[in-house]
């Protein structure tokens, strides 16, 4: 079960009694928590047009070092994992070229494996360029 006290978000583990708070910190038990946020499928402009995957760009406030890695979902299969490293500590506007992976139907997975402190994903953006119209394969 889950409750809020004071503004503070607790939840209850009902296999051994304990009490957490759920809204604090970035390690459990002294093991770093990887961030993970996955989008709900996408079909851009239609379901029915092909897209080209071109471009990521990544507006985020992390640490020097750190590694984002983008999972790209297409037509509902795990295809490919695209990383990138912040380069400066603060705000770091990043881009990723080339990726042209092509489907109708996307969904996008963002981790971040090593982080060192607290990472803010502030605006994720896929560039594509739609090709055909494939209503049957």
């Amino acid at each position: 079960s889950m409750f809020t006290s004071q503004d503070i978000f607790y939840g209850g583990a009902s296999n051994s009694g304990s009490i957490y708070r759920l809204d604090f910190g970035n390690t459990l038990g002294g093991s770093a928590i990887q961030p993970h946020i996955q989008t709900a499928e996408t079909v851009m402009e239609s379901p029915f047009t092909k897209k080209v995957i071109k471009k990521f760009y990544l507006d985020t406030n992390g640490t020097s070092g750190d590694t984002i890695n983008i999972d790209v979902y297409v037509d509902t299969r795990a295809v490919t994992t695209y990383s990138t490293t912040l380069n400066t500590t603060g705000r770091n506007l990043l881009y990723l070229n080339n990726v042209n992976t092509s489907g109708n139907r996307f969904k996008f997975g963002i981790s971040a494996p090593n982080i060192s402190e607290s990472l803010r994903l502030n605006t994720f953006s896929v560039i594509y360029e739609p090709t055909t119209r494939d209503l049957y394969r």
